[in-house]
């Protein structure tokens, strides 16, 4: 019991070793560890802030992804704040919202790869991203946004259930459609 408390409270002390033993496994711990210390009141004693240091330093030696820790973390403080300071219930839907979450976020990111990519050759790259890519994310944020809704209202007509279907075709099309045009967009 005494190391579990110990790895508890020092688990950016025990980060390295243990992304050498779990590999894909720490995003989701890392991820329910800040979770837990921005959303529950009475975690306050997890090691958050050291973590995000260590976990940035991990990152920097290539033991981590840059990119898939930063996501997952705005997400572990953005969910539970949001629950917070607009009152929801989200720990009663918390697999379902992590559903529509997941689908919301792999959506936004393959987009956002894609026209970052494509609009990183253009001289006006910083005024052509969001006009390029806000409005093929309306659809993505409009059935997140539904989805979530209709969750934590308890989905009584069972509504969530299309808004899903939306962002699961959403991502699928865009995934294999980015997928088939990126050497293009590169290329060119």
């Amino acid at each position: 019991m005494h190391t579990v408390i110990d790895f508890l409270l020092h688990f950016d002390k025990h980060l390295a070793e243990f992304v050498a033993t779990y590999g894909v496994w720490v995003y989701g711990f890392l991820f329910a560890i800040v979770f837990a210390e921005t959303g529950l009141v009475v975690t306050p004693f997890l090691p958050g802030d050291s973590l995000l240091f260590a976990a940035g330093a991990l990152a920097a030696t290539g033991a981590l992804d840059l990119r898939v820790l930063f996501v997952l973390l705005v997400e572990a403080v953005m969910l539970p704040t949001a629950a917070l300071l607009y009152d929801l219930p989200l720990l009663g839907a918390l697999l379902p919202v992590s559903v529509v979450v997941l689908l919301g976020t792999i959506g936004f990111v393959t987009l956002g790869t894609f026209y970052s990519a494509m609009a990183s050759r253009i001289r006006a790259r910083e005024v052509l991203l969001p006009l390029l890519l806000f409005p093929m994310l309306i659809p993505l944020l409009v059935g997140a946004v539904e989805a979530t809704g209709a969750l934590l209202a308890g989905d009584a007509m069972g509504e969530s259930g299309a808004w899903v279907r939306l962002l699961i075709v959403f991502d699928l099309v865009f995934l294999v459609t980015t997928v088939f045009a990126f050497e293009y967009v590169i290329e060119e």
